[in-house]
């Protein structure tokens, strides 16, 4: 069996192996992205791939594409809206606004009406 002492030696070799390991691969990795960075600027790529993308956008926008998937998504959210319940929920606001606004009346209505049979009680008891 091997001895303690050993054993130590063993782990601390393995893990500055393991560490001087780790660096260089992120060193290599670093300079690989690098260098890929570099040759993407220098190949003209970027420039290609730009035209390309607004080559596309235009043909899409002349064609009608992006108005039509504009109004599939505006009436797609109208439906997710409905399934929601949002407008529903607007609705039963607006319902109980009005409702109020009508309770509101009616409790004015009603107490001019008990002022107004007070006071005739009153003229009535006088006589």
């Amino acid at each position: 069996m091997p001895d303690d002492d050993a054993l130590g030696r063993l782990k601390k070799v393995s893990e500055k192996a393991t560490s001087e390991a780790s660096r260089a691969v992120g060193k290599i990795a670093s300079s690989a992205a690098k260098l890929a960075k570099e040759s993407y600027e220098r190949s003209g790529v970027s420039s290609k791939v730009s035209a390309a993308s607004k080559t596309t956008k235009e043909f899409l926008d002349n064609t009608g594409v992006t108005d039509a998937a504009t109004r599939l998504a505006n009436a797609t959210d109208d439906h997710l809206d409905t399934i929601s319940g949002a407008k529903l929920l607007a609705l039963v606001e607006e319902k109980l606004a009005i409702q109020s606004k009508y309770n509101d009346i009616l409790a004015t209505k009603l107490e001019e009406a008990l002022d107004k049979i007070k006071r005739l009680e009153e003229n009535g008891s006088r006589k």
